[in-house]
């Protein structure tokens, strides 16, 4: 074969390739695009199967993600009384499936994984988002085709919820009301309750003081009655729970229970003076009650503002309830410092006083006779007495005073605090 020959023949075999070797990568091509078809439309018919057969018998929706959110999810109680979910991956968008909090990839990788939940009416007019209401749910979701040039595959399924969604049961507390005060320690507060349940039966209704469970009833009008109530502020709910075990939380009954002690504040101000380096209130308590109290349940308050560059000192100058027995603490920052005053188990009201001679008593119809105390820094600093909430140059002898706040087992039941 001469040189020209071979040089003729490289060009047809090359001429020859180009011209099939297109037509092969074609073949490829369509070969890859139908094999990813072919895995999409698997995957596809898995999970709307899987769909398919678990929400049909589900209990009750529990959560969905609207119908617009392009990677939803919904969440429902199944047929095992479990509380499964279909979610999104974020890490690989495989549908995942499972109990909550353990979930597994299921079908994927997806691009869209939508719900639109309808109502018993099925009208498919408008779509519901409240899980009470829905019966019926069009699963829309399209899975990626692996192949770079393939198609995507769009799958819908429809599922009825053959057990029909549980409508969780309604309760409202109508007794006592938001706001009520008018109970005195010790009390005792019946709470009731409205309860209803349009599917089904409510099974129990729990009482609840904040997060402390007071107690149970399960027969109808689900009433409670808590006994015994100590003096404060308490905020009250009711939990309902119908027979396939939805909860529903009552409104909130936010009341006051008053201190049966009968106690008030008289105040003096000794040193009037604008600036001073020792405030100086005098107090006398008084126990309007009919019943005798014990000094130890009291506590009094004095609030101003602390101008001291050292720290804040107590003193007791004067009192008749025996040397060391009144005492005195300090807290609050700003214009909510205080000085709280209280006393020892040895406070002994004298005979001569109205006392009993018996330590740690305030007879009805009593007072503690004058406290004379003083406030001083440490550093002997000077205090501003014209910004203090509780000073009042005026009182130079005793007189009620409500910016003297008093407490009894530390409920205030005198005065008012400053706002």
């Amino acid at each position: 074969m001469t040189l020209l020959e071979l040089v003729l023949s490289m060009v047809m075999i090359t001429i020859i390739f180009a011209a099939i070797l297109p037509e092969f990568s074609a073949i490829s091509h369509n070969w890859d695009s139908k094999q990813g078809s072919a895995e999409a439309l698997q995957n596809g018919r898995v999970l709307m199967d899987h769909i398919s057969r678990n929400l049909s018998r589900a209990k009750r929706i529990t959560s969905v993600s609207a119908s617009t959110v392009t990677n939803g999810y919904i969440q429902f109680v199944d047929y095992n009384d479990f509380n499964d979910r279909y979610d999104v991956a974020a890490s690989d968008k495989y549908v995942e499936y499972g109990v909550v909090g353990s979930l597994s990839d299921l079908a994927g990788p997806v691009n869209s994984f939508k719900f639109t939940c309808y109502d018993a009416n099925i009208t498919l007019l408008s779509s519901v988002t409240d899980t009470n209401l829905i019966r019926l749910l069009k699963v829309d979701a399209t899975i990626d085709n692996s192949a770079s040039n393939g198609q995507d595959k769009a799958f819908t399924t429809w599922v009825y919820l053959r057990t029909g969604a549980n409508a969780s049961p309604t309760i409202s507390i109508t007794q006592p009301t938001d706001g009520n005060s008018s109970f005195t320690a010790p009390a005792s507060i019946t709470i009731n309750t409205t309860v209803s349940d349009i599917d089904g039966t409510v099974s129990k209704v729990y009482f609840y003081q904040g997060a402390t469970l007071l107690g149970t009833d399960t027969i109808s009008p689900y009433n409670y009655t808590w006994s015994s109530v100590a003096a404060g502020s308490y905020s009250l709910t009711a939990k309902a729970t119908d027979n396939d075990g939805a909860v529903t939380t009552s409104n909130t009954v936010n009341i006051t229970v008053k201190s049966s002690a009968n106690l008030r504040a008289q105040y003096e101000a000794a040193d009037t003076s604008n600036s001073t380096q020792g405030i100086k209130p005098f107090f006398k308590i008084f126990n309007d009650g009919a019943t005798t109290i014990a000094l130890t349940d009291i506590t009094f308050r004095y609030w101003f503002t602390s101008e001291a560059t050292g720290s804040d000192v107590f003193a007791c100058d004067s009192t008749q309830l025996g040397a060391g027995t009144v005492t005195g603490a300090f807290a609050g920052t700003g214009t909510h410092r205080y000085l709280q005053v209280g006393f020892t188990a040895s406070a002994n009201l004298p005979t001569w006083d109205g006392g009993t001679g018996t330590a740690n008593t305030l007879p009805a119809g009593t007072n503690t006779d004058q406290i004379q105390t003083r406030i001083t820094d440490s550093s002997w600093s000077w205090y501003n007495q014209t910004n203090d909430y509780s000073f009042d140059a005026t009182k130079t002898a005793f007189a009620n005073w409500t910016k003297v706040t008093v407490y009894y087992k530390s409920a205030l039941v005198w005065g008012t605090e400053p706002p």
